[in-house]
């Protein structure tokens, strides 16, 4: 069994496995909060950590190179702290998706913003795109709030993550 910190952990082998959540209606803002790491490079084009259950339109991903980590929402763009974050090693993610404002933090630092776009979504996919495209990643926990948190409230966040699973 996989885990962190001697917490549990889901671990995606980049084969054959991912998790869906039942579909749900969602609108922007929204936050999503997650302790995580990629094990390695799955496939030929990137690794999805996790992505609308849906339409794939909203999600966070690795490129091939990794470690380059982006979100996104209906435009791939928005770059997040590129080389500094090692396969292999448990980071937490902050990702606000909120249109021409979107943000996202890794470890708790902002590490870019911009447009990522404007798709909702519906429901989750976690460990990979499709039902034919995976992610070798572990992901021990996953949070989502439907509004943007204070500065305070993130704070908090932040710093359960990093005192549950030890990140830096």
């Amino acid at each position: 069994a996989s885990a962190v910190n001697g917490r549990p952990s889901f671990r995606y082998d980049g084969v054959s496995e991912n998790l869906a959540t039942g579909a749900y209606a969602r609108t922007m803002p929204l936050q999503v909060f997650s302790a995580f790491k990629f094990v390695a490079i799955g496939d030929a084009t990137h690794d999805n950590m996790f992505t609308s259950l849906t339409d794939n339109t909203l999600g966070f991903y690795q490129d091939n190179v990794g470690p380059q980590y982006y979100m996104f929402s209906g435009t791939l763009g928005v770059l997040v702290n590129p080389g500094t974050v090692a396969n292999g090693v448990y980071a937490t993610l902050r990702a606000n998706f909120n249109g021409a404002t979107s943000e996202m933090a890794i470890d708790g630092t902002v590490t870019d913003t911009g447009d990522v776009g404007a798709n909702n979504g519906s429901g989750w996919r976690i460990g990979g795109l499709s039902a034919s495209r995976w992610a070798n990643v572990e992901v021990a926990e996953v949070i989502e709030y439907s509004s943007l948190l204070s500065t305070s409230a993130n704070q908090r966040i932040q710093s359960y993550l990093k005192a549950r699973y030890a990140t830096p």
